[in-house]
């Protein structure tokens, strides 16, 4: 939602302070790889400011980046001398925020190839249920031309029916595997092709017509 919000916290509950990409601490954190030292910033008490401030009570924010990216930060409350924080103290939570860092960039990579090889599962199996249904309506097409020639056939009547069955099946199953519902995995079997092949046959007739040179 283009805010920073706090996600841990050693001390306070988190979700309750957030700040928004144009707040003076995140501009000066995306311009500066460094300690920013709260306490000398100037603001102009907006709400958010006024939320974030009094209910961290932060002193100083640290910057966690990767590649240049700001993807969050650490903001620290009051040292417990109730001190300013020193120079050895700032280069200690820099190089925090650095495997921070790391980490967070390690575990983007990881849910996007994730992601990506989901995704690609996924057209995959979009590619053979479209082959499915490509095959299951040229089958219905074939009757219909046919029925035209053979629609008052007795016995094409009875392979239209058993046809129309046998594609409604299939399609049910076909649903059935595209539902988003089922969490069963695709189960491979055996099948004999040359019964799917008969059984796409079956009801098909073709007109045959001889010719002759005289």
């Amino acid at each position: 939602d283009g805010r920073f919000h706090m996600v841990r916290s050693t001390v306070l509950e988190a979700g309750e302070a957030s700040l928004p990409s144009d707040h003076p601490v995140v501009t000066q954190l995306l311009r500066h790889d460094e300690v920013l030292n709260v306490e000398d910033m100037v603001f102009a008490d907006t709400a958010d400011d006024h939320r974030f401030r009094s209910f961290t009570r932060v002193k100083v924010c640290v910057p966690i980046q990767s590649g240049g990216q700001l993807l969050g930060f650490i903001a620290v409350g009051c040292d417990e001398r109730g001190e300013r924080y020193r120079a050895d103290d700032c280069q200690l939570l820099r190089v925090m925020a650095h495997h921070f860092g790391m980490v967070l960039a390690l575990s983007q990579q990881t849910e996007e190839r994730r992601a990506s090889v989901e995704l690609e599962a996924l057209h995959r199996f979009s590619a053979f249920c479209l082959h499915d249904l490509k095959n299951l309506t040229a089958g219905l097409s074939l009757v219909v031309q046919n029925a035209i020639v053979y629609g008052q056939d007795p016995a094409f009547q009875q392979s239209v029916m058993k046809t129309v069955v046998g594609t409604v099946r299939k399609m049910n199953a076909l649903m059935e595997k595209l539902s988003l519902k089922t969490s069963r995995a695709v189960s491979w079997q055996t099948v004999d092709l040359t019964a799917i092949i008969r059984d796409a046959a079956t009801g098909v007739k073709v007109r045959s017509e001889e010719h002759t040179s005289e």
